[in-house]
Order: structure tokens, then C-alpha cells, then sequence
């Protein structure tokens, strides 16, 4: 009981909880402002290779960090799919595959943010690993997924002057949270709060969206996904637990006895760990607690925290259980076993270049 509440009312674990609550909020009052409608229609305006927009939308929407977005991601690029020729089982996995790429890319990513808080090595460490991973992996699936499509041009009005004006302004709530948290180190609660106050106060009121400032504030509240934000706190709780009863030590000791090196257990663990739970956070919460005692310390043990990061976000990505992937198939009326297919091919891709990444540091 001691150990659950200490691990309760640790600040690294308030943390986390304020920043999920805020990114889930955030999701939600962007949608239901016409926020994230006018992003995708100003990104029209500048954009006009369709097979570029339908990698681009779900990229986007993946922002969000809401569980099954990519059913929010899939009706957006279904017509542009039918335009260009794009059979559905392609479809269905281009917007599994790009709607994930934040969670290797992006700050505010919960899984990125959780495993830096277990292992104490900054955000920006993981960003330097997985943007060159995830830049060269999903170039060659992107050339893959379309591979039997032409350069198709997305039907549109000549962009205006301020075209690219526009889109930066609808994309201000994010430039604030990135400036304010890696730029200006301010606490990343309170940037997200920044980022949320300045799309209930300051966008644009748009005809059929919610407009006034109280209700605005209201359904931000309404948007918040408690139940990401308790398992964020439940996975906290069990790294303290397992720490506090000295089973990890006899779990490490094993995992070294065994003589299997390092760095394939890093890999092993999270990614049967990912399949089973088609959950990332699960998955790095299960996995990385495990390997504390064994990894080094220092800047030679980043690698490996790396490296597990990879195999659980792609692994959980690929989960036959994973949330978005259903919901896509379902929604497109897709070959589940094909898609399935497609997403862990290239799924292998972002593992292999990864290993290569991982033996040059």
C-alpha cells in the first residue's frame, strides 16, 4: 500500500497523467472547433500529389494520441484512395502505417515519454535514434503501398499567396507545445495547457462547430480519455511494485545466466510483449522495468533503451490486437489477414534498419 501510494503521488507520475489528460483534451476540442478539418483542407491548398496526402492525413491525425484514431484518419483519404486507384488492403495500411509514425517522432508521444521517464534519458535521445530510422522505413513504404499507382494531382483551387500563412496558423497549437516544451524546457503540462488555451480562445469560430469559450472549455473537459490516463498511472504503479518486491533483480540475474546477449533480449521481451497487448505503453511498461538493473549506465545503455522503444512501438503497431487495425480493416471492408500482412512487413523493415542504427552507435 505504501509503495502504490508513493508511486501515486511521485511527480514524474503527475506528470504523465497531466500530460495525457491534455493531449487527449487537446485531440478532442481540435475536432469538434473545425480545427483539425481546416488543417487538412489548408494541407489541399499546399499539397497536391494525392499518394502524399493520403500518407500525410493520417500522419497528421496521428498526432492526436487518441486510441483508434486511425478510424478518424480513414474516412478523410477513403475518396482520394478511390480516385487514384488505391485497392482497399492499401489503403487499410497506409493508414495504419503513416497514422503511427509519431510514435517513434514525436515529443509528446506517450510511449516516448513514458520510457524516458522509467530509464531517465531525455526525449531528444529517442528523436535522434528514430527520425533517421523512421525517415529511410517509411520512404520505402511509402514507394511500396503505391507502387502500382501513378503521381496523381489532387483536384483544387491555384494556393493563394497566403496559402502557407494559413496553414501555419492552423497549425499554431502544436508549434506552441513544441516551442514551449523542447525549446523553452517549460513543464510539458503546461505547454499542452498553453496549446489548448489558445485553440478554446483564439481559432477561428466556424458555422456547425462549437464556438463559444464556455462550451469550448466544456467539451475539452469531455475529451479527456480517463482511461489512458489510469493506465498510465497502473503501469507507474507496477514498475514500482516489481522494483519494491526485488523480482526484478531475480528476473535480471535469470535474463543474465542465460547468456543470451543483450541486445537480443531487448529486442525478444518488447516484441512478444507489443503482439500480445497491442499496446505500446503496456508493452515498454512489461519490457523496460525488466532490463534496468542489466543495461548500462550512462550514454552506452541509450542505445538499448532505444532499441527496445523501436521493437515495442513496431511490434504493438503490427499487434493483431491493436485497435487501429481493426478499425481500418473494418472500415474499408479489408482483407484483415492482408493488411495484417502489409503492416508487419514493413513492420520488419523498421526493426532490421533499426538494428543497423543500433550497431553504429
Amino acid at each position: 500500500v505504501n509503495t502504490v501510494l508513493s508511486s501515486i503521488t511521485d511527480p514524474e507520475t503527475i506528470r504523465l497523467m497531466l500530460i495525457i489528460i491534455g493531449i487527449t483534451a487537446l485531440g478532442h476540442i481540435l475536432k469538434v472547433t473545425g480545427s483539425l478539418d481546416e488543417i487538412i483542407t489548408n494541407l489541399r491548398a499546399v499539397i497536391s500529389d494525392m499518394r502524399i496526402l493520403i500518407a500525410f492525413i493520417p500522419a497528421l491525425v496521428g498526432l492526436l494520441a487518441v486510441p483508434g484514431g486511425a478510424i478518424m484518419s480513414a474516412p478523410l483519404i477513403e475518396q482520394m484512395g478511390d480516385e487514384i486507384g488505391l485497392d482497399t488492403d492499401s489503403l487499410a495500411t497506409a493508414n495504419v502505417i503513416f497514422r503511427h509514425i509519431y510514435t517513434y517522432t514525436f515529443p509528446l508521444s506517450t510511449g516516448i515519454i513514458l520510457l524516458s521517464s522509467i530509464s531517465s534519458i531525455d526525449v531528444v535521445e529517442f528523436l535522434k535514434f528514430n527520425i533517421p530510422v523512421i525517415i529511410i522505413t517509411m520512404t520505402l513504404a511509402f514507394f511500396y503501398i503505391f507502387r502500382k499507382i501513378k503521381p496523381a494531382k489532387a483536384e483544387r483551387e491555384k494556393a493563394k499567396p497566403d496559402t502557407i500563412l494559413k496553414l501555419f496558423k492552423s497549425l499554431l497549437p502544436f508549434i506552441i507545445i513544441i516551442i514551449m516544451g523542447l525549446v523553452f524546457k517549460v513543464y510539458f503540462p503546461l505547454a499542452i495547457f498553453t496549446g489548448i488555451l489558445y485553440v478554446v480562445f483564439f481559432t477561428e469560430k466556424k458555422s456547425g462547430y462549437i464556438d463559444s469559450a464556455k462550451s469550448r472549455i466544456l467539451m475539452t473537459l469531455k475529451g479527456i480519455k480517463w482511461d489512458m490516463v489510469l493506465a498510465i498511472a497502473g503501469v507507474m504503479i507496477f514498475k514500482d511494485i516489481v522494483a519494491a518486491t526485488g523480482f526484478l533483480n531475480e528476473i535480471s540475474s535469470f535474463l543474465v545466466e542465460t547468456g543470451i546477449p543483450l541486445f537480443v533480449l531487448v529486442v525478444l521481451f518488447p516484441l512478444i510483449t507489443g503482439l500480445i497487448m497491442g499496446n505500446n505503453s503496456a508493452a515498454i511498461g512489461l519490457s523496460a522495468p525488466l532490463f534496468l538493473p542489466i543495461i548500462p549506465a550512462g550514454a552506452s545503455g541509450i542505445p538499448y533503451y532505444n532499441l527496445i522503444y523501436i521493437v515495442s512501438a513496431t511490434s504493438y503497431m503490427a499487434s493483431p490486437f491493436h485497435l487501429c487495425l481493426v478499425l481500418t480493416t473494418e472500415y474499408y471492408k479489408a482483407s484483415f489477414p492482408n493488411v495484417l500482412k502489409q503492416v508487419s512487413f514493413i513492420g520488419c523493415w523498421i526493426i532490421a534498419i533499426a538494428l543497423i542504427r543500433f550497431l553504429m552507435c
